[in-house]
């Protein structure tokens, strides 16, 4: 019989899973599907591919900023810069 995977073995088995499945771009793992589109986009507006990611982000985050004042569905960051419509902090 087999033992349980210990923490350091499991962590160790999804990586090389993501490896399989994800490509890395920047600090970012895209599945292997959607890199041919982000390509297809980021030649489309003459980007790199982390030029990109950071405009769709920056996009997104207007776009909840402009249309209303609720918070985005659920918070997010990526690097350091957090996502969605907060009010400012008086």
């Amino acid at each position: 019989m087999q033992a349980a995977m210990d923490t350091k073995e499991r962590q160790a088995s999804w990586r090389e899973r993501r490896k399989q499945t994800c490509t890395r771009i920047g600090e970012l793992w895209i599945r292997n599907e959607l890199v041919p589109m982000l390509d297809d986009l980021a030649g489309y507006y003459g980007l790199g591919r982390i030029a990109l990611i950071e405009k769709l982000i920056a996009d997104r985050h207007a776009a909840w900023s402009e249309g209303s004042d609720d918070p985005a569905p659920a918070v997010q960051t990526f690097r350091d810069k957090k996502l969605g419509y907060f009010p400012p902090e008086d």
